[in-house]
């Protein structure tokens, strides 16, 4: 996961399966072609996700970042007018917004952003005036303990109590997310909105407990592997569904088209392959969850998958 400020708009359609896709560098300010600076951007990633649709997954979902523009009156103007630009191309489009942070990025824990994070969701909510009822959206936690700090799964468990806290006055108008990890299933905290419980749970159940979605990062370019199968998008994804379920809560599963990922490229995306056989395999995974009974119970109808990201798409398009 990438520290990311994302914009975020859904198009529900009947057909298709509809797909999200998360666009990284070209939302992201200073560049010269932003979204947010350059009128033909928009245009032309609107136009990419018609092109990179397919009879059985289409791109209805889009993922923009917004680094950097929440907490701001200029910035907040910005997002608003980039919201009626994506509503006047289809008055369907579902919008919402997220914030992260990662090791990489000049807090020095979760815990030191915690205080931002509840400042881009109370400014998220200055929103609401500004626009339609009739155009629901998301504010989503894209946050990423460090593994060799442990105590930043408790931070993060704090974090998203007091985030269900803070949006709990407006969720009829805004759904709470946060990305999550097959690995949080490790890592026990407390998750508890009074604080008082020292009873723990592993933090992918805090996750699917303290909010609406889960945005599962299920890295893996194959179904399943093994027998019995412990690898692959199915089998890793398994602990959050069931959590999901538990919780009444839902999850979308997050993979990956971007090469550069080392030795480890084969295995964790689908760099170099096709948009056929991204599209075969997200297919054959919805098949395995229809089969155990948790596709209607536990996958996000929404945006069942998403694909990470743009570059990486148009890349795997051209193969």
């Amino acid at each position: 996961m990438k520290l990311v400020i994302l914009l975020f708009a859904t198009v529900a359609l009947a057909g298709p399966a509809n797909t999200g896709l998360w666009v990284w560098y070209d939302a992201l300010p200073p560049q010269e072609k932003s979204i947010f600076t350059d009128p033909t951007a928009l245009t032309e990633l609107l136009s990419f996700t018609r092109s990179a649709s397919t009879p059985e997954q289409r791109i209805g979902t889009l993922f923009l970042q917004a680094q950097g523009h929440m907490t701001s009156a200029d910035g907040r103007a910005a997002i608003v007018d980039i919201m009626e630009r994506i509503h006047t191309f289809d008055s369907t489009i579902r919008i919402g917004f997220a914030y992260g942070w990662s090791k990489h990025y000049p807090d020095a824990s979760v815990a030191a952003t915690t205080h931002a994070a509840i400042a881009f969701a109370v400014a998220a909510a200055d929103l609401l005036p500004l626009i339609s009822p009739s155009i629901p959206f998301e504010l989503i936690f894209d946050v990423e303990p460090d593994p060799a700090h442990v105590e930043q799964y408790q931070e993060l468990a704090n974090l998203l109590v007091q985030l269900d806290t803070a949006t709990a006055p407006f969720r009829n108008r805004i759904r709470l997310a946060s990305t999550s990890s097959w690995a949080f299933k490790d890592y026990n905290v407390t998750c508890d909105p009074a604080f008082k419980s020292e009873k723990e749970i592993s933090l992918l159940d805090c996750v699917a407990k303290s909010t609406d979605v889960s945005h599962l990062m299920d890295f893996r370019s194959f179904v399943t592997k093994g027998s019995p199968p412990v690898d692959g998008i199915v089998p890793l994804a398994a602990p959050a569904l069931q959590a999901a379920v538990k919780a009444k809560s839902k999850v979308s599963i997050i993979v990956e088209t971007n090469c550069g990922l080392g030795k480890y490229t084969p295995k964790l995306s689908f760099c170099n392959r096709s948009i056929a056989n991204l599209t075969a395999t997200l297919a054959a995974a919805q098949a395995a969850w229809e089969k155990e009974g948790v596709w209607s119970t536990a996958i996000d109808a929404s945006m069942p998958f998403a694909i990470e990201d743009y570059r990486g798409l148009q890349a795997l398009q051209a193969v």
